[in-house]
C-alpha cells in the first residue's frame, strides 16, 4: 500500500510504500503523530499503520503497558478513604480547607478593636472584644482554616492587656481613695 505524508501546512509528500515509511521513521522524519493519507484518500496518524514503529521506539514509551498498574497500589497516608473515590493507583490528596469563612475577618476586627479599647477606652470592653475574637478564631481553626492562628494570638494579646489594665485601674482607684 502507498501513503502520502502530510505536513502541518497540508502539503503531501510521496507516494511512499511501507518500506520507505519505515526508513523515514528511522531517520526521524516521521513521528507517531505525523498525518498520512493512503491511496484511497483516508487520513490517519502514522501510528495507525501496523508495524511502522515496531522496534523504532522503546516499548516503554510507545508500546502497550506491561502488567496491571493497579496491582501496585500500596496503602499509605494518601490512600483514598472513601469507596468510589479516585481511580486506584493514583494518590489521594485531601482538599485544602475552605477559606471563604468570615470568621477569620471578624476575629481580626474584634481582636484589634480589643487591643485598642484595652488601652484607650475601657479595659473591660477590650477584654470582651478579645474574648469575642478568640471565639471566632477558634471556630475558624476548628473548621480547618489555617489563617486562624494570627487572630487567635491577637485575641490573647487583647485579653492579656485588658486584664493588666483592669488590675492597674483597680490599684489606682484604691490608691487614690486611701490617699
Amino acid at each position: 500500500m502507498t501513503y502520502y505524508v502530510l505536513d502541518d501546512a497540508g502539503n503531501a509528500y510521496g507516494p511512499a510504500d511501507e518500506a520507505m515509511l519505515r526508513q523515514w521513521v528511522q531517520e526521524g522524519r516521521i513521528q507517531p503523530n505525523t498525518n498520512l493519507r493512503d491511496a484511497g484518500g483516508a487520513t490517519m496518524l502514522a501510528s495507525a499503520v501496523p508495524g511502522l514503529f515496531a522496534g523504532s521506539y522503546p516499548p516503554s514509551q510507545y508500546g502497550p503497558p506491561t502488567g496491571n498498574p493497579y496491582d501496585t497500589v500500596q496503602p499509605g497516608p494518601y490512600a483514598d478513604p472513601q469507596p468510589g473515590g479516585p481511580v486506584p493507583g493514583y494518590a489521594y490528596y485531601p482538599r485544602p480547607a475552605a477559606q471563604n469563612s468570615n470568621d477569620v475577618t471578624v476575629a481580626w476586627v474584634m481582636s484589634i478593636a480589643g487591643i485598642v479599647c484595652a488601652f484607650c477606652v475601657c479595659a473591660l470592653v477590650g477584654v470582651g472584644l478579645g474574648i469575642g475574637g478568640l471565639v471566632f478564631a477558634r471556630r475558624a481553626a476548628a473548621a480547618g482554616d489555617p489563617r486562624a492562628q494570627g487572630p487567635m494570638v491577637a485575641s490573647y494579646v487583647a485579653i492579656g492587656i485588658g486584664v493588666v489594665m483592669v488590675i492597674v485601674s483597680i490599684f489606682e482607684l484604691s490608691f487614690f481613695r486611701m490617699g
